[in-house]
């Protein structure tokens, strides 16, 4: 048998934990950074997170005047950065499609990348979108979420998951 053996207790010391490859951590702060500035917005055209940043295209109008088919006409880009907070608006610009409304964000951060990372381990997140599942005619309550990755071999794939991360489907660029 084995005598003498010894056991030993070190101190383990917490460390903070990396953020994600790709900053879904912040997107509800993002969101709730945006809502609080008061300006009228009719939802997003779309939201990303990227390695450093949030970027959020929200739905406005260009001129003041509510369009006579109560849709958006302009896009206004900010930006919220891990360090810095929301950074002031650009100017807003014409555009128009399907928005999505932050009460139909839903979505958890700890696993929406795991399983995208997982199946593909020779690939590189480069952006995490959420866009409207609608169209410019038929409108939806439902958010799109996308991973998207590029290969160590150079090509590009869009995976579409789940709030929860689970694959749903692909589009190879």
């Amino acid at each position: 048998g084995v005598t003498g053996v010894q056991t030993c207790a070190l101190p383990i010391s917490p460390r903070e934990s990396a953020p994600p490859p790709l900053r879904v951590d912040l997107v509800d702060d993002a969101l709730t950074a945006v809502e609080k500035t008061g300006r009228d917005t009719f939802g997003y055209f779309e939201v990303n997170a990227t390695a450093d940043a949030v970027n959020l295209f929200v739905a406005a109008d260009l001129d003041g005047t509510p369009n006579q088919d109560g849709r958006p006409d302009a896009v206004v880009h900010y930006v919220y950065l891990a360090e810095g907070g929301l950074q002031d608006p650009a100017p807003p610009v014409g555009a128009t499609g399907p928005v999505f409304l932050v009460s139909e964000v839903d979505f958890d951060p700890g696993k929406i990348l795991g399983k995208v990372l997982e199946e593909l381990p020779d690939s590189n997140p480069t952006m995490f979108v959420l866009t409207s599942a609608g169209t410019v005619d038929v409108e939806s309550d439902r958010v799109e979420y996308r991973v998207q990755m590029t290969s160590d071999l150079g090509g590009q794939l869009s995976v579409v998951v789940t709030g929860d991360g689970q694959i749903v489907g692909t589009d190879a660029t």
